[in-house]
C-alpha cells in the first residue's frame, strides 16, 4: 500500500512539473508559430528528465507497482504533449503541400510532362515530409503517423486533379476556338461566293481543319497520360463542335 501512495505521489509531481516545465513551455508556444527544427529530440529530452527522475525516486519500491505507475505517468506526460506534436506534423504538411504547389505550377511554366510531374513532386514532397517526421520523432512515444501521411497524399491529389481539370479545360477551350477561327472566315468567304461546289468544299475543309484540331489536342494533352477512352471522348467532343459550327 505504501509502495502504491508513494509511488502515485511521485508519478503525479513529476507530470506536474512537466506541465509548468519552462522548456516545454516555450517549445509548446514556438511550435504554434511554426516548425521547430529539432522538436523531436528537444522534447525527448525534456520528457526523460522526468521519467528518469522517477525512476531514480521509485527504485526500492516493488517493481510491479513503480512499472505500473510509471506506465501511468508516461501515458498522461504523453498526452499532455501530443497536441504540439501534431501542430508540429500539420506544419511539415502545410510545408510540403505549398512546396508541391510550387514545383508544379513551376513545371507546368517550363512545360514538363503533367503526369511526370506529378509523379515526381509527389515523390519528393512526401520524402521531405517523412524526413520531417523523423526529425519530429519522440523517442518515448510510438504514435501512428499513417494518417497524417494519407490526408498529405490526399492532399496532393486533390490539388493535382484539380490542376489538371483547369489545364484540360483550357487546352479544349483553346482547341475550339482554333478550330473556330480556322473556319469561320473561310466558311464566310466560300458561302458568298456560293458556286455550285461551295458545300463540298465546306466539307472538306471542316474534314482537314478538324483533323488538324485534333492532332494538335493530342499533342497538347500527351504528358497527362489520359486513358485510350477518356482521350477517345475528349476527341470525340472536339470533332462534335467541328461539326456544329
Amino acid at each position: 500500500m505504501v509502495a502504491t501512495v508513494r509511488c502515485e505521489e511521485i508519478a503525479k509531481e513529476k507530470v506536474d512539473l512537466l506541465t509548468i516545465d519552462e522548456d516545454w513551455r516555450e517549445l509548446e508556444k514556438a511550435v504554434q508559430s511554426g516548425p521547430v527544427p529539432g522538436f523531436g529530440k528537444e522534447l525527448s529530452i525534456i520528457l526523460d528528465t522526468y521519467f528518469s527522475s522517477y525512476d531514480m525516486e521509485v527504485i526500492y519500491f516493488e517493481e510491479s507497482v513503480r512499472t505500473k505507475k510509471r506506465q501511468q505517468m508516461v501515458t498522461e506526460s504523453l498526452d499532455l504533449v501530443y497536441p504540439a506534436y501534431q501542430a508540429m506534423l500539420g506544419h511539415l504538411r502545410s510545408e510540403a503541400l505549398n512546396r508541391f504547389k510550387k514545383e508544379l505550377e513551376e513545371a507546368v511554366k517550363n512545360g514538363e510532362g503533367f503526369a511526370f510531374a506529378v509523379r515526381h513532386y509527389t515523390e519528393s514532397c512526401m520524402e521531405e515530409f517523412d524526413q520531417g517526421c523523423s526529425d519530429a520523432k519522440v523517442e518515448q512515444a510510438n504514435w501512428d503517423l499513417s494518417k497524417s501521411r494519407e490526408k498529405l497524399k490526399r492532399e496532393i491529389d486533390a490539388y493535382a486533379a484539380s490542376v489538371c481539370a483547369t489545364l484540360l479545360s483550357e487546352i479544349k477551350n483553346k482547341s475550339e476556338t482554333q478550330l473556330t477561327e480556322a473556319l469561320g472566315e473561310t466558311v464566310a468567304s466560300l458561302l458568298e461566293s456560293a458556286l455550285p461546289d461551295t458545300w463540298p468544299s465546306i466539307r472538306k475543309l471542316l474534314k482537314n481543319e478538324t483533323e488538324k484540331a485534333v492532332l494538335n489536342f493530342k499533342s497538347a494533352i500527351a504528358g497527362f497520360e489520359i486513358d485510350d477512352e477518356t482521350t477517345y471522348e475528349m476527341v470525340e467532343s472536339l470533332k462534335g463542335y467541328g461539326e456544329v459550327l
